[in-house]
């Protein structure tokens, strides 16, 4: 279901997407969430269309740390009950079934999970096989099909309450545009709705905001939409095209009548970190994007913060820049990775931590709580490196059941101290390891001024080409960022020093000629460079640096270009 870019290239899931498959006269519609927190936002406001959960478990690795996030944003709505899959059970594991019986039941009850949530069922199943079974190790004469799953999600599931001669009422969950018209996608809530139907609009308030027709009403079909024959009726999960009067927003009612109440809103948790973003002012502007202007990145920010509600957008008192603030390192990275390759430029300052005032007028910041489940060799350097931004472990523990040893790690820290971390950390546990951050309560604000980069920048001292014969001295003193033939200015970091200072350095000089004859071959210089990406650069940017992004480069430079 992942049709995205960006989830193709990375292999996640960054967008809610629903499906519909039919199944002995029953319709199922299923809706993939992205597991990540920071995506945290499109879990929040798909539960209210849910009707219950399956959750998705590897036999051998358990419930990794992104798992209890979730989990626990479903299990807060106290009527939805959960089927959970313990899949992969074709793999080699050394646990029993009562084993992974007590590891799931711990998980739900650190979850919250009610009384009536913790009678959950679980089915032992091999996707890859296409079999289920209830007992574990597993009896292969004694498996079914994997329909097994569908007939116990049934179970669990309730049934659509119809009500004679209802309104039609339904409550927008996600919003999308394509060719001029609003796509909004929710869960018929009462009563029916037909193509070319006038909806009254309101607001969670109650508020009248207008009306809009419904030009087509679309349904999942794979990975696609189809157009649905008939009428929509309660309980389907539908997509109405919109076209005329106001645009719905996530959260709105859309009702066939003005006696129709608004839906209770979706709490949607509040973000912690922020950037600036603003035009592109580099000596290098305008030369790779097209859509360049302060209004046309406005533009785009406030569309994007229309359909997902994680994110605020907010102009700056110069009116010249974008307050961004979201939930996650990577979610802003993926917003401004998109912009890029949609043909922007654009400045982007260092990441900072979203504070709001206490009841007392105190600066609050989030506390988070940092979960890190990584090979065993490898915790000593993942509990030193949170050890240098003043964040203890609070939790530690080996895991059963791997194939090698692994240790799950618990912190706890404010967003300023975990700030840029995630890049260093997939780094020290060399892609190996699972993290997951989620708030948990608010602390004191405390502007905190150490360094937590230890290195300094190499810095281009000119303008123009970077050559082999300037690179090649520089490599010795740290990691290059550009190689050859990549266009330099003054100010721009070329690279990351092997000291704490920073250094400027004429990477753009050619190899002197003269009139003397050398004997021997010519001798073949090779660069070695890192590229980094969107989110690794904004983990590295310091307090007096700042990131340029073009259609073309992911740059860094001086806030303060001339050295002088």
């Amino acid at each position: 279901m992942d049709s995205h870019e960006l989830e193709k290239e990375r292999g996640i899931t960054i967008c809610s997407k629903v499906t519909r498959v039919e199944w002995s006269g029953r319709t199922f519609n299923v809706v993939d969430t992205p597991g990540h927190a920071d995506f945290g936002g499109e879990v929040e406001r798909i539960l209210n269309i849910v009707d219950c959960v399956c959750l998705l478990v590897d036999v051998v690795e358990g419930p990794k740390p992104q798992t209890t996030f979730v989990l626990r944003k479903a299990l807060e709505n106290p009527a939805l009950r959960a089927v959970v899959v313990v899949n992969k059970c074709d793999r080699e594991c050394n646990k029993t079934q009562s084993d992974i019986e007590n590891e799931l039941f711990d998980l739900f009850v650190d979850c919250g999970a009610s009384d009536e949530q913790l009678d959950f069922p679980i089915l032992f199943a091999s996707a890859k096989e296409n079999w289920v079974s209830r007992s574990y190790p597993v009896d292969r004469g004694q498996v079914s099909g994997t329909a097994a799953i569908l007939e116990a999600l049934a179970a669990v599931a309730p049934a659509p309450k119809v009500a004679q001669h209802e309104y039609f009422s339904l409550q927008v969950s996600l919003l999308d545009f394509e060719d001029g018209c609003a796509l909004i996608t929710g869960k018929v809530n009462s009563g029916s709705v037909q193509k070319g139907v006038s909806l009254q609009v309101k607001d969670c308030t109650g508020k009248l905001r207008g009306h809009t027709v419904v030009k087509e009403i679309l349904v999942a079909k794979r990975a696609g939409k189809v157009r649905l024959d008939g009428a929509a009726r309660i309980g389907d999960i539908i997509t109405i095209q919109c076209h005329k009067g106001v645009v719905p927003e996530v959260n709105d009612t859309l009702g066939s009548s003005t006696e129709v109440a608004p839906l209770p809103p979706v709490k949607i948790s509040e973000p912690v970190i922020s950037v600036v973003v603003s035009a592109n002012t580099s000596p290098l502007a305008g030369v790779d994007g097209k859509l360049q202007t302060t209004a046309e990145i406005g533009k785009r920010l406030k569309h994007e913060a229309k359909r997902n509600l994680t994110l605020r957008v907010e102009e700056t008192a110069e009116k010249d820049a974008f307050h961004l603030k979201g939930r996650g390192e990577l979610q802003i990275g993926v917003l401004l990775e998109n912009m890029r390759r949609e043909g922007f430029e654009m400045t982007v300052s260092p990441l900072v931590a979203v504070t709001t005032k206490g009841e007392d007028g105190v600066e609050m910041e989030a506390l988070q709580q940092l979960v890190v489940l990584c090979p065993s060799e490898m915790a000593p350097n993942v509990v030193e490196l949170l050890a240098s931004r003043g964040v203890e472990v609070s939790s530690y523990s080996d895991c059963l059941g791997s194939t090698e040893k692994l240790t799950r790690l618990q912190f706890e820290g404010t967003t300023t101290q975990l700030l840029g971390l995630m890049i260093s950390l997939r780094d020290i546990t060399r892609g190996r390891g699972e993290i997951s951050l989620s708030t948990i309560d608010y602390r004191p604000y405390e502007k905190d001024n150490r360094k937590f980069r230890k290195s300094g920048s190499l810095i281009s001292s000119c303008a123009g080409v970077a050559t082999p014969f300037g690179l090649e001295p520089v490599m010795s003193k740290g990691t290059l960022f550009v190689c050859e033939g990549t266009r330099v200015y003054e100010g721009m970091v070329i690279g990351e020093s092997n000291t704490d200072k920073d250094l400027h350095l004429n990477v753009v000089r050619t190899k002197p000629v003269t009139g003397m004859r050398n004997k021997g071959s010519e001798q073949i210089i090779r660069i070695v460079s890192k590229q980094p990406t969107v989110e690794q650069a904004l983990a590295f940017i310091g307090h007096d640096e700042q990131l340029e992004l073009t259609p073309k480069r992911i740059a860094i430079r001086k806030k303060v270009l001339a050295k002088r």
